[in-house]
Order: C-alpha cells, then structure tokens, then sequence
C-alpha cells in the first residue's frame, strides 16, 4: 500500500524523481526510483526505540541494515547517529531537526495572550510527556519555588500516581495537547523552557524540536545533557541531569530570561536553524540548487 501511494504521490506531482529520502525500515521504497540518489534518514535509535514503540527490535535492526547498505548516504539527525554509521564506514551527512522559527516570533492573528494562573518565576514543558520524561526534574523545580507548567499529551505509560503528585502542588498546572499555532501563546507565560529527558541512550540519540521552539520564543533553555545541545552549541542552553543541580540552572536561568539582548540573541540563534535551512543543506547534498 505504501509503495502503491508513493507511485500515486510521484504520478500527481510529475516531473522526475532525483532523490528518495527515507525513514522507513520495514518497506523498500529506493526501487521505486532505481536511477535516484537514495538516502536514509536516521532519525531514532532503533535498539533501544523499539522497547518504546512496542516493536521487534531484532526485526527493526534487520531492516535498518539492509536500508543503510541500500542507501547512498546517510543523513543523520544527531550527534550520536552520525558517529555511528561513520564509524561503520559509511557517507554520513548531518541533518537535524530544524524549527518553524516565525510562528514563534509573533502570536498567530486573531490570537490573544493566554493568562496562566501561577505565580512567576514559571518553568514550562511543551511536548509530549512519556516514559521519557524525568518526572523527578519536574518535582525539584517545583521544590525550588517555581511554577511549573505543563503543555502537552500524557501518554499512558508514564507514572500516573507520581504525576499525579505533581500537579497536585498549587504551583503546577497541565493543560493538555493544544493547537501546535497556540504554543507560542503559551509560552509568553514562561520564563525558561525545560527538556526534563531521563538519561538513556534513546534520548541521547534525540534531536528535541522543543530546545529549538524554547529558543525562537526568546526563552533560556535547562536540559539534561543531550549530545544535540552540544552539536547546537548555544550559550543560551544549561545542562544539568540530577533534580537539584536541574532545578537551580533553572532558578538561575529566570534571572536574564527577559533580558532584550539574550532574548534576540536566542532568536537569532533559532533562525540558523530554520527548517528553510535544513532543506538547503539537504538541497546541497544532493546537488538540486538551483
């Protein structure tokens, strides 16, 4: 069915295929386009996401394998990624996530700011909470006097009795999922963005979008160690990985929060990361600039 729709996809739009760009493990799509350049974008690292998506991860491997030994080059979206399929001998292109930078530059139109109940200094999480999330980061920052807000899905598999705890602290607040053109509204009520990730090696293999979306708000960034904020390199992003130490950087973090010059320099440091950006990079690679 996948190939049947892609055969469809490439029919409607016309003209010739010069590259198949995939992500997919379980299906050969490179044949659909023998004479294009093939690339496989390694996004999540399969042996340990497989216990996280409910899937076989020898299976998985066995798929991943044969998808990188068809691929001409491998577009790797973290640190780690890259250092693995070099490592291994292959051509290895970097290609991380990248961010829709103007839709945090302004609130979407029509849109008033969103008042949010809790006392400042507020530290915000936007995404998905899961079995990724150190919800003991999110207990000490409430234990170091700040607001906490939540804004996002809560997946099953989380401890629901232990989140539960959380929010029942006056100062903190879960909103649920909310319309992605929103979450800049939401975020005008925080004062640093948090990536509260446990430390294991499927989040070391992670690209947060949301380290990106923090900083094109203007808003200091407190996560735990990530090679990506190291590939991101930005002044404007603290790492600490135990409760206590994650809690004061955040502490520490409100103070130049909303300093004007840290606030367009985050900006600015978020529009290098435009996901305009990343397709020339990818554009590069393959040679179709124009």
């Amino acid at each position: 069915m996948v190939r049947h729709r892609i055969r469809q996809a490439v029919a409607e739009l016309g003209g010739e295929v010069r590259a198949v760009v995939s992500t997919m493990l379980l299906v050969d799509v490179f044949d659909l386009a023998p004479e294009a350049s093939h690339l496989y974008w390694m996004q999540d690292d399969v042996a340990t996401g497989a216990l996280h998506w409910g899937m076989d991860g020898a299976t998985l491997l066995r798929g991943e394998r044969r998808v990188a030994a068809a691929a001409d080059a491998i577009l790797a979206a973290s640190p780690l990624a890259a250092q693995r399929w070099r490592s291994a001998g292959h051509t290895v292109h970097d290609l991380p996530n990248g961010c829709d930078v103007s839709r945090f530059l302004a609130p979407a139109p029509g849109k008033s700011r969103i008042e949010v109940d809790l006392p400042g200094p507020v530290a915000g999480f936007v995404g998905h909470l899961n079995e990724r999330t150190d919800l003991d980061l999110l207990a000490a920052v409430l234990d170091e006097g700040m607001s906490l807000l939540l804004v996002g899905p809560v997946s099953s598999d989380l401890d629901g009795a232990r989140l539960s705890r959380i929010l029942a602290h006056p100062r903190a607040r879960a909103v649920g999922p909310q319309p992605f053109e929103d979450l800049p509204l939401w975020m005008e009520s925080v004062d640093v963005g948090l990536v509260p990730y446990r430390t294991d090696d499927f989040n070391r293999y992670s690209f947060p979008l949301k380290t990106l979306e923090y900083l094109a708000a203007g808003l200091p960034v407190v996560s735990t160690g990530l090679p990506a904020n190291d590939w991101l390199g930005s002044p404007d992003i603290v790492e600490a990985d135990t409760p206590e130490p994650f809690a004061r950087a955040a502490r520490k973090a409100v103070i130049s929060c909303a300093d004007p010059r840290l606030v367009e320099r985050r900006r600015t440091f978020a529009a290098t990361h435009t996901w305009a950006r990343r397709a020339e990079t990818l554009a590069g690679i393959l040679d179709l600039r124009t």
